[in-house]
């Protein structure tokens, strides 16, 4: 790209490429900040290029190393051959600013490209000629400029182990400082951080289950505790819509007031003065978390990072950081790729959630399904093999965790009153009431572990072992 009104400085390049010269550790100290693409003058785009892949080989680059690989260059020649080579290197002064002059050429060619974006938008905008899709142009749109916002981003050079090291062992001082963010600890749902630890930056999460076993009300309860943490969090639904979710995540709330009205009277809207105070309350404590809810049926990869990136730049503005990204659940999400069987399609949305996680620098807790083998068996406890469609889920994943009612089980198995087995089914039945079992089955950063949760199906909502139901609940038959 050429063109001579767009953003550049060719001096700087030049400059550049002369300290380069000069003093080869600017090639390793700049590696991070400049790629050979970023040169508006082509011709400098080869010569870094040429010279960053002499350096990595151990060779020591000079005018005159390098002069074998541009005599034939019909750009260098018209600049003047060699020459031009020993002129960038007359002066040394470019040493001491070598690494501002590369910011400056990679945030030029940022600008360049933002250009180019928005010269293919107008055009795609303006061609009628194919079937119209304006939100897949403003999806596609998004991702290019929001995939030149990552660039430079992270350091993603190799580094010596002592230097990991140190940085480590800083990084881990910050975080107890409180200077960095270390990780979700859920405070109000800690048999969720005992059985999987924190929910930390770049880590993929599974949380499976058979239908009825609680793992979308569980998944809802831990984006409601970390944002009530402050963590920003987005959770985003491909089956439940909004206003669902909406009902269910007041239930829960106001369950803990004592006053709260019950899942069942929340989707009637009819409520006693004391329900209306305990919903306002809730209101109240909410104003301020950083939670995004989105349905979203259908959702493809790229307008999920979309929508992803759009959330972040929201919570930043706000003085937040998204921290965490839900996705309910993974076998509704379209993988664009229709011919292929759904083992691939999962597979593929997998890997890419994944490296979304690392690259957006968030934690994602994505939900699945469990095969239907899970109920051909005696014993219905979950485990690995269980996750439907794809060994990848498990493979990707940081942490695997499973949700387990036996309650419900038990429910679907009752005998009818006066049958012989009737008094040892109910007693079985009494003694797991309310009780989830939080089952790690993968834990990349721990040891795997069950926790003891409750689960009060009235109110959709999952709470500690020792969490007692406060006095005024309503519901008695939780």
């Amino acid at each position: 790209m050429t063109d001579p009104n767009l953003p550049r400085n060719v001096e700087a390049e030049a400059t550049f490429i002369g300290s380069c010269l000069i003093d080869n550790s600017v090639v390793r100290d700049c590696a991070d900040r400049v790629q050979p693409e970023d040169f508006y003058e082509p011709l400098h785009g080869r010569l870094f290029e040429t010279i960053r892949s002499l350096v990595d080989e151990g060779q020591t680059v000079t005018v005159i190393t390098l002069k074998p690989y541009f005599e034939s260059d019909e750009a260098m020649k018209a600049l003047g051959g060699i020459g031009y080579l020993a002129k960038l290197t007359g002066d040394g002064a470019g040493l001491i600013g070598a690494r501002d002059f590369a910011k400056q050429i990679s945030e030029l060619a940022k600008l360049r490209r933002i250009i180019e974006i928005a010269d293919q938008l107008r055009a795609r905008a303006l061609d009628t000629s194919e079937s119209i899709d304006p939100l897949r142009i403003i999806a596609e749109t998004d991702e290019d400029l929001s995939e030149i916002a990552l660039i430079g981003e992270r350091d993603k050079q190799p580094s010596s182990f002592a230097s990991a090291f140190d940085k480590t062992l800083d990084d881990m001082a910050a975080e107890q400082r409180g200077e960095i963010p270390g990780g979700i600890e859920l405070n109000d749902l800690r048999c969720v951080t005992r059985a999987i630890g924190k929910l930390r930056s770049g880590d993929q999460i599974i949380l499976a289950g058979r239908p009825g076993m609680g793992k979308t009300t569980t998944a809802q309860r831990m984006a409601l505790c970390a944002a009530s943490q402050g963590m920003g969090t987005a959770f985003f639904s491909l089956e439940m819509d909004k206003p669902d979710m909406v009902r269910k995540a007041i239930t829960d709330e106001a369950f803990g007031t004592g006053d709260g009205p019950n899942y069942d009277r929340m989707q009637k809207g009819d409520f006693t003065a004391g329900e209306r105070a305990a919903i306002k309350t809730v209101r109240d404590r909410i104003d301020q978390w950083p939670l995004y809810l989105d349905y979203c049926p259908g959702l493809t990869l790229s307008a999920l990072r979309s929508k992803v990136q759009r959330i972040q730049r929201q919570m930043e503005r706000k003085g937040y950081h998204l921290a965490l990204v839900v996705v309910d659940y993974i076998g509704l999400m379209d993988a664009q790729m229709p011919r292929a069987p759904k083992e691939a399609q999962i597979s593929h949305l997998s890997k890419s959630l994944k490296i979304m996680a690392g690259q957006l620098g968030v934690a994602n807790l994505v939900l699945s399904q469990l095969s239907r083998a899970v109920e051909a068996r005696e014993d219905k406890r979950p485990i690995l093999s269980d996750l439907r469609d794809s060994g990848s889920l498990e493979q990707d994943a940081d942490t695997v965790f499973f949700t387990y009612r036996e309650q419900y089980y038990l429910e679907a198995t009752a005998p009818k009153p006066g049958e012989d087995n009737w008094n040892e089914h109910q007693s079985a039945l009494a003694n797991c009431r309310n009780d989830m079992d939080i089952i790690c089955g993968k834990r990349r950063h721990g040891k795997i572990s069950t926790q003891k949760a409750k689960f009060y199906g009235a109110y959709q909502a999952v709470r500690d072992c020792d969490w007692q139901p406060p006095v005024g609940t309503v519901e008695m038959e939780l």
